[in-house]
């Protein structure tokens, strides 16, 4: 499949979507720090399962924490199967056994008796931190000093900006988290309306079948550079566009 590099369009943070309950104070209460560390086009997190700490892909384009089977085979840790009712799919595999931990701890959270799915491989991590556990939290992505910080959604209505932004220029963006926990939002690229999804394991990408209807863009534009040649998974271009407006 043929994907075109988009040049611009960078997400620095993001928050959850939540409708805060009531709170005696404005302050927001800080539940945990994580450690980000950047490994190719991915994020990874180090999460503790049964006291044994593994790099696991940070992902806000999933609903589901998993964790390898290799890893989970290592840590002797139980299997049990998925109800053949449900159908569950990571980077195009169809999941079918789900795994039993009896400890899992990121940063100062710790859980107790959680199943996660068992995902046959990922490319970097021993597993994946998903938004069935992120999407419990307010959640801030620094990404300058590799930081990802949970906050209580308890707090009152709109008080989130802590420090000082520069200018004091804040932009509130609208989104939506779709049930298979894709994140969207509505941008213009070059003056068209665009709905994209945010991801943190992968640079900015425009399939080539939705840059040729939207834009007219083919091998032969103008302005196309190939940044990968691959005659069997598709090759990879870069192109130029000119403004991306967040709405």
């Amino acid at each position: 499949m043929r994907t075109l590099l988009l040049l611009c369009a960078t997400v620095a943070a993001i928050a959850t979507a939540a409708t805060p309950v009531r709170a005696e104070t404005c302050q927001l209460k800080l539940i945990s720090s994580l450690t980000l560390t950047q490994s190719g086009d991915h994020v990874l997190v180090p999460v503790s399962v049964t006291g044994k700490q593994l790099p696991f892909e940070f992902e806000l384009a999933t609903a589901f924490s998993g964790i390898t089977a290799k890893a989970a085979n290592e840590l002797g840790l139980a299997e049990r199967p998925i109800s053949a009712k449900s159908t569950v799919k990571i980077n195009g595999k169809t999941i079918t056994k789900r795994i039993a931990v009896p400890m899992l701890q990121i940063g100062t959270l710790t859980g107790h008796d959680l199943d996660l799915l068992e995902f046959p491989s990922l490319i970097e991590g021993d597993g994946m931190l998903g938004l069935d556990i992120l999407a419990a939290y307010d959640l801030e992505l620094d990404f300058a000093h590799g930081k990802a910080n949970l906050f209580s959604r308890d707090h009152c209505v709109g008080k989130v900006i802590y420090w000082s932004p520069p200018g004091g220029a804040v932009a509130a963006i609208p989104f939506t988290v779709q049930a298979l926990g894709n994140i969207t939002v509505e941008m213009l690229v070059d003056g068209r309306p665009t709905s994209v999804a945010i991801s943190t394991d992968a640079p900015s990408v425009m399939e080539m079948p939705a840059a040729h209807r939207m834009f007219g863009i083919d091998e032969h534009s103008p302005g196309l550079q190939i940044v990968k040649a691959d005659a069997k998974d598709g090759s990879q271009y870069r192109y130029p566009f000119r403004e991306i407006d967040v709405q």
